[in-house]
């Protein structure tokens, strides 16, 4: 029994290790693209805001499930291009969407190690008031970012 434990927890560990390293690959990517885009980071964060407008609604009722049921104070939604397993899909990527949208939260976030818990503290100094915004993990060509829209 305790060997079926392991295997799963060492199966787990490389997840998440995988997740991780992609994340770091795509932050290193995305790093590496703001020198050569010729966007500003001002008119990249309104293309995102644009594109991402017709989620809007979804995702507020989303995250007023989410607050009202107690399962989060601070909900946090995907928005990918990309095969990322993670949250509750709300709306997969295909041919009419140009965008995934996954609601999660702080708390998954942390265990799966994306946020580490030492820096728990900080995102929720930084994390914006759910009632009139939305966070917003953007996986794209441009790598990782949390952006937070007006709802």
């Amino acid at each position: 029994m305790a060997s079926k434990e392991n295997e799963q927890y060492l199966k787990q560990g490389t997840e998440n290790q995988y997740i991780r390293n992609n994340l770091i690959e795509n932050l290193k990517n995305y790093l590496r693209s703001i020198n050569t885009l010729d966007m500003s980071k001002s008119e990249r964060f309104l293309m995102l805001d644009k594109e991402l407008q017709p989620y809007k609604k979804m995702m507020a009722e989303a995250a007023d499930i989410i607050l009202d049921q107690d399962v989060s104070n601070y909900p946090i939604f995907i928005a990918h291009q990309q095969e990322f397993d993670m949250g509750i899909v709300l709306t997969p990527q295909n041919e009419q969407s140009q965008w995934a949208i996954h609601a999660s939260s702080l708390e998954e976030f942390v265990s799966k190690q994306i946020i580490f818990p030492e820096k728990v503290e900080e995102f929720k100094s930084n994390f914006k008031d759910a009632s009139h915004s939305l966070c917003i993990f953007v996986l794209s060509e441009l790598g990782a970012q949390f952006i937070f829209l007006p709802r």
